[in-house]
């Protein structure tokens, strides 16, 4: 049960716990500067650019533009504004500035960066990676294996086909793994909704939020606050199957004396849900037949990183 959980957690050199390294988005859009072209126009309506075949740089102004790339490994630029960025061929890099934009990947590995406000962005084809940046972002991936990451925002992310990396970031997300093994993740103290899809999937999360695995042989791994607050609503672990799924519940054993007591009740409770306790508090409710205590997993920090793994910071 501990390798399907952690084989899953070391995606390349993404940490899935507290204390991960940020991404920086800003840094990530600068343009190339041994592109071909370079198109940077101003017009009170907006701009319309299309690249060529070379490796271009095209950048918008602060109103609505459109930019397309065209073929080749393309930079290009929103600004301000509602904008509509289009990769086209090519490992493109796109990035939409502040305004509602609209973010197509097209064929290639490309890199999406949403900004500031509420965008729609598309990685197409190609493995791609997504940064939704503030505002409430749709993220979608394509049927290569993608990274998704919401960050700030009410977001919803699909992963579409492939083993995708999906991660909400803060917000109240909605995340959804799509076909393939995906790893789905969301730690914050908001009410997130992870639903791994097809494939055998492992969802990260934390009390309040809801997890639901959907079909294939499924890991959920409840991570803990180092102080549980009683007001806290517990998790919702759906459609479990202790045949085929594995529950892990981990905790910070760096700020305490001893194990705490994992207990699950007897009876159900109103819903038809077991609960499963702390301590006594209540931190998961579990949909599933012929659940038993023996079932689920409890793990501290120091044990995961002994093993490789930095569970808290």
């Amino acid at each position: 049960m501990l390798a399907s959980l952690f084989s899953a957690l070391m995606v390349g050199a993404f940490t899935v716990f507290p204390g991960a390294d940020q991404v920086d988005t800003e840094t990530d859009a600068e343009p190339e500067e041994d592109a071909e072209d370079t198109l940077n126009e101003a017009s009170p309506t907006g701009d319309i650019l299309q690249g060529d075949e070379g490796d271009d740089i095209l950048t918008g102004d602060d109103a609505s533009d459109q930019l397309a790339g065209g073929s080749g490994d393309d930079d290009l630029s929103g600004g301000a504004g509602d904008d509509s960025l289009t990769g086209e061929t090519g490992n493109d890099l796109l990035y939409g500035g502040s305004g509602a934009d609209t973010l197509d990947g097209g064929y290639g590995q490309d890199t999406l960066t949403g900004g500031a406000d509420c965008d729609d962005m598309a990685g197409m084809a190609g493995s791609d990676t997504l940064y939704g940046g503030e505002g409430d972002d749709d993220l979608v991936g394509g049927p290569d294996d993608d990274w998704l990451y919401g960050d700030d925002g009410d977001d919803s992310l699909c992963g579409g086909l492939g083993d995708d990396l999906v991660s909400g970031g803060a917000g109240s997300d909605a995340l959804f793994g799509g076909q393939g093994n995906d790893l789905i993740v969301d730690q914050d103290d908001d009410t997130d909704f992870l639903n791994g899809g097809l494939g055998d999937d492992t969802l990260i999360g934390a009390m309040g939020d809801y997890f639901h695995g959907g079909e294939g042989e499924d890991t959920y791994a409840l991570m803990l606050s180092p102080e549980i607050d009683p007001s806290t609503e517990p998790a919702i672990i759906q459609d479990y199957d202790p045949d085929q799924d594995d529950v892990f519940v981990l905790y910070d054993d760096s700020t305490q004396d001893g194990e705490p007591e994992l207990t699950l009740d007897d009876d159900r409770d109103d819903d038809g849900l077991l609960n499963l306790r702390v301590d006594g508090q209540i931190v998961a409710r579990i949909d599933g037949d012929d659940v038993n205590l023996d079932d689920i997993v409890l793990l501290g920090a120091r044990e995961a990183a002994s093993i490789g793994i930095q569970a808290f910071a």
